[in-house]
């Protein structure tokens, strides 16, 4: 009766549907398997992508812009929200200046004990997801913690509507950071090294965050090792030559 009424339902819609459509890989075999809406929901409706690239943390940091699911290339929901259709897949880099608290949010709870309603909805786009703490639902958004992954679509969603981000991968912030290293190890005044390692460390994270504001992306994490090798074969060397001194002394 339910999928009778949800038919129903879709075939009344006077505005596009969506409906998620995704691909499980087995961790062990690999083997991927497609998992699609039942054709009777399918023809009343279009089909769009939940999936996101994260890291090995599992913190989110880009959407796909459409998958490949039984020979068709699925458009993800950020980018189907912001009314961007792309000829090729690409990376969709997200702006997490956007705080996921400021989504708004109907309670499943709300509108079965009536306290929310069609005025709550109207005219806006509505995304129906759960929000379990079931780990294949959440994903860690950076600076705020484990959210559902369809937060990371919605912020992808305004990052498009914002303006065309571009990523610039590792490469320009990793030559940057080699130079300004290059820089520190040729002053010889201690106090001027102390300033420089602070103001070193505080660019690489100051730098991106400027960037992403004009909708530039990058990752520091290249640049942040450079750093930890280097500050470290500085520590050793003193380290070292402390070690010497003290033999001489004695």
């Amino acid at each position: 009766a339910e999928d009778a009424a949800f038919e129903a339902a879709l075939k009344r819609s006077k505005v596009p549907t969506y409906l998620q459509a995704r691909f499980v890989s087995d961790p062990t075999t690999t083997e991927r398997t497609e998992v699609v809406p039942l054709r009777r929901f399918a023809e009343n409706s279009s089909m769009v992508s939940n999936t996101i690239k994260n890291d090995v943390f599992g913190a989110a940091w880009a959407v796909p812009s459409s998958v490949a699911i039984q020979g068709n290339n699925i458009p993800a929901i950020g980018a189907t929200l912001a009314n961007r259709v792309y000829k090729s897949n690409k990376m969709i880099p997200v702006d997490f200046s956007i705080d996921p608290r400021s989504i708004p949010i109907v309670s499943a709870i709300d509108v079965l004990k009536e306290r929310a309603g069609f005025a709550d909805i109207k005219g806006k786009d509505v995304v129906i997801s759960p929000t379990t703490s079931d780990i294949e639902v959440r994903r860690i958004v950076p600076g705020y913690g484990a959210r559902p992954r369809i937060y990371t679509q919605i912020i992808a969603a305004e990052t498009l509507l914002r303006g065309n981000p571009i990523e610039f991968g590792w490469m320009p912030i990793w030559v940057i950071s080699l130079f300004a290293v290059m820089i520190y190890g040729s002053i010889k005044k201690a106090s001027l090294r102390r300033i420089s390692i602070v103001v070193l460390v505080g660019g690489i994270f100051a730098v991106p965050l400027l960037l992403e504001s004009a909708q530039l992306f990058g990752e520091i994490v290249p640049a942040l090792l450079l750093l930890l090798l280097f500050t470290g074969d500085r520590v050793w060397a003193r380290f070292k030559s402390a070690l010497h001194k003290q033999g001489i002394t004695n």
